[in-house]
């Protein structure tokens, strides 16, 4: 782990996980398929069905879908703002334990989400995540395009801005298509949450949770 300097998380379902944001964010499914298909003017199973296409074909980013069918991003920003975190998710001082854990070894912390800035700072705040804990967090501004939209040029940017080698940075998400693939691409470490073991050899680690990184460096 000396060797780590940098280590940046996704937010949503990786930093803040468990059963109650599981269904959180299942809620942003729901209110997905019914934008798309008053968007579309569509009935609700056809909305769903080209959202589940989407999901399968974009590793579950639906929202894809408002791009196909030129609804603009922008549609997709105020769906996600509509939704309250402060009614629907916990504390979660097992993420804040986590995060002491990599402040104190005097790592670089940061959350980096294609979700909207002012939904992450939301999202923090009712999970009771101490934002002093993180050095920075990237959100999505309106009007500009996702700060990681499945590119690896955010993770070469950060490793410039703050000078140190890919090779001394992790990135630990959820999704392959926008977290994982891209970081490795732009020579980071990987960490991939997941509950699912995906077979064959991989340049990244699976994980359950971000509890598990503690022993971090038993696992890159």
């Amino acid at each position: 782990m000396k060797n780590i300097k940098m280590i940046l998380f996704d937010i949503d379902n990786t930093l803040v996980f468990g059963t109650k944001a599981s269904s959180f964010y299942l809620s942003y499914s729901r209110v997905l398929e019914r934008t798309l298909s008053e968007s579309l003017n569509i009935d609700l199973k056809e909305g769903k069905k080209i959202a589940d296409e989407h999901r399968k074909n974009f590793d579950g980013h639906g929202e894809i879908a408002f791009i196909t069918y030129g609804l603009g991003m922008e549609k997709w920003y105020e769906t996600i703002l509509s939704l309250d975190p402060q009614k629907n998710l916990d504390p979660m001082p097992a993420a804040s334990n986590v995060l002491k854990f990599f402040k104190k070894r005097d790592m670089i912390i940061g959350a980096i989400t294609d979700g909207p800035a002012l939904q992450a700072g939301r999202i923090l705040k009712a999970t009771k995540i101490e934002r002093d804990l993180l050095n920075f967090c990237i959100g999505w501004e309106k009007g500009q395009p996702m700060p990681k939209d499945g590119s690896e040029k955010i993770y070469q940017k950060l490793c410039q801005d703050f000078n140190i080698s890919p090779s001394q940075a992790v990135m630990v998400g959820d999704s392959l298509r926008t977290d994982i693939l891209p970081a490795i691409k732009a020579g980071l470490k990987a960490v991939h949450i997941s509950d699912k073991k995906i077979t064959g050899k991989n340049k990244w680690t699976t994980i359950e949770n971000i509890q598990l990184l503690t022993n971090l460096k038993k696992i890159i």
